[in-house]
């Protein structure tokens, strides 16, 4: 099979993010994970990597290579962990062999109140992908709004579709909150919608972690739920579908600069 298509003649490739609050230590529930869901590939936020040191072995990406090796998981790892060497935090893509996934920069100001990476599907449909984590003790809304705004702004410039996914620590289950409010008002203004589950995704019954999607893209998206079984982590992971063949091309997300 093609590595540049999608993973299933159906062109159905399934999707997940999860919180995990350190991600050496729930290995074993990654791969279980990953196995029971057959999942193509699983965006990690809170992994909690620290970074090498110059001269020394990366533990964290030696570590998951050597058990994805003796689980046979066949995936790529993309990791960073927090800026500045703190404590903490840390983002990862894990993917299939079987799917096409490259580092792609996206070029904004470097943001100080959120963590992200970003990579790019080269499926029947490309897109790119954003996976980002904003710490609940980040700096205040109005500095996120604006530096999420710069990323909504350069990605509008692509001339790919674009998915955002990870903890916003936005609450999105209570909707007279003045924050949510905001960041919804915002993603509209840049044609992206959200799409997420109808259950809550941390134990204390908030819906934090989701998808942010070119509105044009929205309609590939599909079985968005959570699983809140999965013990672990205050968060559950959300699973999704992604159906390459469903893509219905729509005008371009609209360019808008700083008011």
């Amino acid at each position: 099979m093609s590595s540049s298509t999608c993973s299933d003649s159906s062109g159905i490739i399934k999707g997940c993010l999860w919180n995990v609050r350190s991600a050496l230590s729930k290995m074993s529930l990654i791969s279980q994970l990953i196995h029971d869901e057959n999942l193509e590939f699983i965006f990690l936020s809170e992994t909690w990597q620290l970074p090498s040191l110059v001269g020394k072995m990366d533990v964290f990406t030696s570590s998951f290579i050597d058990f994805s090796g003796a689980e046979s998981l066949r995936v790529k790892l993309f990791a960073k962990p927090r800026p500045g060497g703190r404590r903490g935090g840390g983002v990862a893509l894990l993917c299939k062999r079987s799917i096409s996934v490259v580092n792609y920069s996206v070029k904004f100001p470097a943001p100080s109140t959120f963590e992200f990476l970003s990579v790019k599907f080269c499926l029947e449909v490309s897109f790119v992908f954003i996976g980002v984590y904003r710490s609940p003790t980040s700096t205040s809304f109005s500095k996120f709004m604006c530096e999420l705004r710069f990323l909504l702004i350069s990605l509008c410039a692509l001339s790919l579709p674009s998915v955002i996914g990870g903890d916003f620590n936005v609450r999105l289950n209570v909707s007279d909150d003045r924050n949510t409010r905001a960041f919804l008002r915002l993603l509209s203004e840049y044609n992206f919608v959200v799409l997420r589950p109808e259950s809550y995704t941390h134990r204390l019954g908030n819906v934090l972690d989701f998808l942010v999607v070119s509105a044009s893209f929205s309609s590939a998206f599909s079985s968005i739920s959570c699983d809140t079984s999965v013990e672990g982590s205050d968060h559950f992971p959300v699973m999704f579908d992604l159906n390459c063949d469903h893509f219905q091309s729509s005008p371009e997300n609209t360019v808008k600069g700083l008011n």
